[in-house]
């Protein structure tokens, strides 16, 4: 079963050792806020790639896309 995005960044920022405060604060002045970082983990938020990037990066790591099982 696939993982649920919203479940993925939680975790994320759990095993960075980050707290929804100090994620918002190195995510910068994009609209994140603790309020927003809960919003997005308890799937009340949709997110984009946007977020997904900054928030990868925010816990030092890079987001990618990747495609799998696909055929032409």
């Amino acid at each position: 079963m696939q993982e649920l995005i919203h479940l993925r960044l939680k975790k994320l920022r759990s095993d960075a050792g980050l707290t929804q405060t100090d994620l918002a604060a190195k995510m910068g002045s994009g609209g994140y806020t603790k309020q927003a970082i809960s919003a997005i983990e308890n799937g009340r938020r949709a997110v984009g790639w946007n977020v997904i990037s900054d928030w990868a990066k925010a816990c030092g790591k890079e987001a990618e896309i990747v495609f799998k099982n696909i055929k032409p």
